[in-house]
């Protein structure tokens, strides 16, 4: 116990000044991620904040994906949620997201607004299959279950299932004609 308190006397500057440094390094990764990052995505500068390597690139990419999307920038959603997406399966390369995994939950909303998106641009095949993956990623994603259902059975009611969606709700079960219950105006978002 002896041979602790000396050692510790004679190395207490080191100790000091070891402590310092490491909390003024802690300090300004901190500061450093508070301007590149948090205050960017605070600010919903989206873009900006998905430049930062401080923080979840997957995230501010699907925030402006969602911003483009309200502002009625289809094209821009489509290209900055596949660029959300691709981030996501980029960062389980890397040793720390590895160990966590994907953002199931994210890459299921990811997938869900890209499926939407491609739907306003009609192109409902890639509708389709963002949809299922959606549901690869979240099974109990009601609104892409929905939203799937509602163009399979309108692709198979109307061969390409490019319609607008409007039916009665009369069908019957096995018609094929097109009457079926698709209802455009519940996508979910």
């Amino acid at each position: 116990m002896t041979a602790l308190s000396r050692t510790m006397t004679r190395h207490r500057v080191g100790l000091a000044l070891t402590t310092v440094f490491l909390a003024l390094a802690l300090f300004g990764y901190g500061a450093w991620r508070l301007l590149s990052y948090s205050l960017p995505m605070y600010q919903e500068d989206f873009p900006a904040a998905a430049q930062s390597e401080s923080g979840n690139v997957a995230l501010a990419l699907y925030d402006a994906g969602l911003q483009a999307y309200k502002d009625g920038d289809f094209d821009g959603a489509q290209e900055l949620l596949t660029k959300a997406y691709s981030a996501m399966t980029e960062e389980k390369q890397s040793l720390t997201q590895a160990a966590l995994g994907v953002d199931h939950k994210l890459a299921a909303q990811v997938q869900f607004l890209l499926a939407v998106t491609l739907e306003k641009k009609k192109q409902k095949f890639m509708a389709i299959e963002a949809y299922k993956q959606s549901l690869r990623h979240d099974p109990s994603h009601m609104e892409a279950k929905y939203n799937l259902e509602r163009l399979l059975m309108a692709r198979g009611g109307q061969g390409e299932g490019d319609g607008d969606g409007q039916g009665n709700g009369q069908g019957k079960p096995g018609d094929k004609t097109g009457n079926g219950s698709s209802q455009e105006g519940r996508k979910g978002i």
